[in-house]
């Protein structure tokens, strides 16, 4: 799916006995847990049914290159739905932490366009609520550190993979190329990554299998080439781990 969500080292390793509570905390009725949270198949299944209904709902698009219509595609996953609803859960604990919560008037037809969907689903309402948390929690960081060539490795490592530079690129060459803006997202998105990571520590988080592996992005960069974002900085969970593993060291 196109996402846009912006702007998060440190690798938790879960003992041998949190590994044998993790297992007896699996279901096929529940898709994750973060601490004594469940979120069940029922409230994925119900979230991707609605945005199905408002998808097929929607008139037809019009094809940019051939101009002819087509029928709207639906642009979420079950995954989609599960990584929204286990970030929600992160990032309410780290934003308690910073003393913010979701303002009001969030502008759900501009998180439409960005997730691809109509305002209708209640998806783009979750997302939205989301994207905006992580403004503000971003907003309350102070004393942000600049980036490491490690940390800069990963990024370019994922900024190849994409397409979005080229294969021969060197890490110096993209902390000269990269404007000041992007930089200070991409410092932002791993600082609220590794909050997130910090809070996932005594949650003991488990995914199930079928939506695994599973990350939380903290930061999506676009493919100006292709279209698409993808994820730059993320929390990964699920994987058979019982707390997210940091994406950069």
């Amino acid at each position: 799916m196109q996402r846009a969500r912006r702007f998060a080292s440190m690798a938790v390793v879960a003992s041998l006995a949190l590994a044998g509570l993790s297992a007896c905390r699996s279901g096929p009725a529940v898709a994750a847990y973060v601490g004594d949270t469940r979120i069940t198949e029922d409230r994925v299944e119900q979230i991707w049914a609605d945005a199905r209904a408002v998808v097929a709902a929607s008139p037809p698009v019009v094809d940019p290159v051939t101009g002819a219509q087509k029928k709207a595609t639906l642009p979420i996953t079950r995954a989609d739905v599960v990584e929204v609803l286990v970030g929600r859960e992160l990032l309410n604990r780290v934003a308690a932490e910073q003393n913010v919560t979701v303002p009001s008037g969030i502008p759900y037809d501009k998180v439409a366009t960005i997730v691809g969907m109509s305002e209708k689903a209640e998806y783009v309402h979750l997302f939205g609520q989301n994207l905006t948390l992580q403004y503000e929690v971003e907003g309350a960081m102070t004393g942000v550190p600049e980036l490491s060539d490690e940390q800069l490795t990963t990024v370019l490592q994922r900024f190849t993979a994409n397409g979005t530079v080229p294969a021969d690129t060197t890490v110096a060459v993209l902390r000269t190329k990269m404007p000041a803006q992007l930089t200070q997202a991409v410092q932002l998105g791993i600082a609220l990554r590794d909050q997130m990571s910090n809070a996932a520590v005594p949650l003991d988080i488990s995914v199930s299998p079928r939506y695994q592996p599973l990350e939380i992005s903290t930061f999506d960069y676009q493919n100006d080439q292709t279209s698409p974002y993808f994820p730059l900085v993320s929390v990964p969970v699920g994987d058979d781990t019982a707390v997210p593993v940091a994406d950069f060291s």
